[in-house]
């Protein structure tokens, strides 16, 4: 989102716009951008200080980390700020890596379709969510279990 600070009175300046959710240069294998990220700023210049508030928004679609099944969320950034200082009196701003900033903080580090997931069978790889496993769980089930064969070795 590029802003030019010779548009912005002295009151300041609202703005809405989107920016392109793939130009934020993001990647992960367990995530896709469903929507551009929707901006609601308000701008205000000092002196050589451009100053933003606002809301960023859109549409992620996830994997779930027990699962595996994709699902769609809203990412919200309610309180966006960034305080770009300038040199000239006048100057074209990249608000771009600010945003991406703020959208990456606000990304699911370990995504989960629901509260009550319950996963995949550790044995058999069986969605448990739709129907209960047979599998009978064993003494090294316990992720502790390999650790402890791993200190004994």
């Amino acid at each position: 989102m590029i802003i030019d600070t010779r548009t912005i009175p002295l009151a300041g300046l609202d703005l809405r716009g989107d920016v392109d959710s793939a130009g934020l240069a993001v990647s992960d294998s367990t995530m896709k951008w469903n929507s551009p990220i929707a901006c609601a700023l308000r701008l205000q210049v000092a002196e050589n200080l451009l100053l933003v508030r606002g809301t960023l928004s859109c549409r992620v679609e996830y994997t779930c980390s027990r699962c595996l099944k994709k699902f769609d969320d809203t990412l919200a950034v309610g309180d966006f700020r960034a305080e770009v200082e300038f040199a000239a009196p006048f100057e074209i701003i990249d608000l771009t890596p600010y945003i991406r900033q703020d959208i990456i903080l606000g990304l699911q580090y370990k995504p989960i379709c629901s509260t009550d997931c319950r996963g995949l069978c550790v044995h058999c790889g069986g969605d448990l969510n739709r129907n209960p496993c047979d599998c009978k769980p064993g003494a090294d089930d316990s992720p502790f279990s390999r650790l402890d064969g791993i200190a004994n070795k």
